[in-house]
């Protein structure tokens, strides 16, 4: 082919083949972003083809240029091939544009009509979550007992308006206040204020688990209110679980002055009925006594009905007593006269006292006392209730030839003593455990095993936190259990009052 020749088919062909062509690319972008709603995909593809079309162009001049300036053979061999490139190029293209531009619509359409359906279920799911946010903020608003709610940093985020009636603080009072700390404030008996580790809320958060304080049968606490008058309350705290783990907690909390004035009521009768009681059984063992040093010995039978006498009035006075102690510590009627007591002392002589019942049962007593313990202010009545019902609870549950460890030790860093009773006894059932302090309870599986009131270890518990220390126990059924009792170095308080305890 001469070099006139080519230059012709370029000039009747080539460039209308590139111009036809470039025209052809820019007319599917542009039909394509019509088609589909993505602006910004649309925009892309206009330019990439925008710049291909260019791009073409570019190389068709250049490469007329170059054939027009060196007319050889030579430049009709780089030139050829160029033009065949764009031959297949735009052949590709027209075939490729139609294939991927169907699919895109058709990837568009189901995108769109599953944009339109996620955006149905969001309008749903918002207007559902708004109705139920409604329904929980009335719920809120309707309970009958205060709520505070807080969250993982103890600050108080939500209280309901029966919160704020019976506190007297406002929602914007509270609400960002550390909860223990700030208002509103939790105060015991003697009006110290609770810190906040000692707080509901702070024990549940630390356990994932609910937490209750205070309560007509328990050590009173108080919510102070902005006008600093305070309310007996019993709280219950619940965490706030999500995905096992503790996003904030929940404060329920009630009113029970009307409790705790029906129990101080309860306590008055029962402390006056049990001074009554007191003098019948009491009479009966004075009269058995007499009886038994006057009946001859010989006369088996008729000593065994006046023995049987004289230990039911026992056991009748013991009850009447833990009675008396019992409602003299709920009226707060008792009497506290501290002085210096050595634990380890007091220990030995309620050991001394147990002596027959330790021997009858042949049980072996080990004792681990420190060698030096510090004298705490105590009532000495009041220390030996500790001690003895620790013990007492020690000898009734262990079987014979059993063994029980009484250990009094320093408390290292805190300061005062902790003591501690340990026997290999029945143990306490998992279900009983959380009622063991309560007044008047008895685990099922010790009822046949010794008798007792069901006072000891309320009497315990009571005098303890008077004193400001601890008391709690570890058990397990069939192994045993031991009982520990931590005791401040402080002591006890001198209290005024009627009578005494013992």
């Amino acid at each position: 082919m001469s070099w006139d020749t080519f230059r012709l088919w370029i000039v009747l062909f080539g460039w209308p083949l590139l111009a036809g062509g470039g025209v052809y690319i820019l007319y599917t972008a542009f039909s394509f972003s019509q088609k589909i709603k993505q602006a910004s995909l649309g925009k892309f593809i206009v330019a990439t083809n925008t710049a291909l079309v260019l791009t073409m162009v570019c190389l068709g001049v250049v490469a007329s240029f170059f054939l027009f300036l060196s007319p050889s053979e030579i430049s009709v061999a780089v030139v050829a091939p160029i033009f065949a490139v764009w031959v297949f190029i735009l052949v590709r293209i027209v075939f490729l544009s139609q294939k991927w531009s169907e699919e895109a619509v058709s990837l568009n359409k189901e995108f769109q009509l599953t944009k339109q359906e996620l955006e149905r279920r969001v309008k749903k799911r918002t207007k559902e979550l708004r109705l139920s946010l409604a329904n929980n903020q009335a719920l809120v608003q309707s309970i009958g007992e205060g709520l505070i709610a807080a969250d993982t940093k103890f600050r108080v985020e939500l209280v309901n308006p029966r919160a704020q009636d019976m506190l007297g603080w406002g929602s914007s009072d509270l609400v960002g206040n550390l909860i223990g700390e700030e208002a509103p404030f939790i105060v015991d008996e003697s009006g110290a204020q609770l810190e906040l580790k000692k707080t509901p809320s702070y024990a549940a958060l630390l356990s994932g688990k609910k937490m209750t304080l205070g309560g007509a049968s328990e050590q009173t606490y108080y919510y102070v209110r902005k006008n600093d008058t305070r309310f007996p309350v019993a709280i219950t705290a619940t965490p706030i679980m999500l995905g096992g783990k503790a996003k904030g907690v929940i404060l329920l909390f009630r009113d029970i002055t009307k409790e705790k004035e029906l129990d101080r009521a309860k306590s008055e009768y029962i402390s006056l009925a049990s001074h009554q009681l007191r003098t019948p059984p009491l009479a009966l063992k004075w009269n058995a006594e007499i009886l038994l040093d006057t009946i001859d010995k010989k006369q088996k039978k008729t000593r065994k009905i006046v023995e049987d006498m004289e230990e039911i009035s026992e056991k009748m006075l013991e009850t009447v007593g833990a009675l008396l102690n019992a409602s003299r510590i709920e009226l707060g009627t008792f009497i506290v006269e501290p002085i210096p007591v050595d634990y380890r002392e007091i220990a030995k002589s309620v050991l001394a006292e147990f002596a027959p019942q330790i021997c009858s049962k042949a049980l072996v007593v080990k004792k681990a006392f420190d060698k030096t313990i510090p004298s705490i202010p105590a009532d000495p009545a009041l220390a030996k209730i500790i001690i003895q019902n620790l013990v007492s609870n020690a000898v009734k549950y262990t079987p014979k030839k059993g063994g029980i460890t009484i250990s009094i030790h320093t408390r290292k860093g805190a300061g005062g003593i902790r003591l501690s009773v340990k026997d290999n006894g029945v143990g306490i059932p998992k279900e009983a455990q959380k009622h063991i302090f309560q007044k008047m309870f008895r685990a099922d599986n010790v009822k046949d095993v010794a008798d007792g009131t069901g006072f000891g270890l309320y009497l315990l518990k009571s005098i303890v936190a008077f004193a400001g220390g601890k008391a709690w126990f570890k058990s397990k059924i069939g192994d045993g259990t031991t009982f520990f009792v931590d005791l401040p170095k402080k002591g006890m308080q001198k209290k005024k009052g009627t009578s005494r305890l013992g």
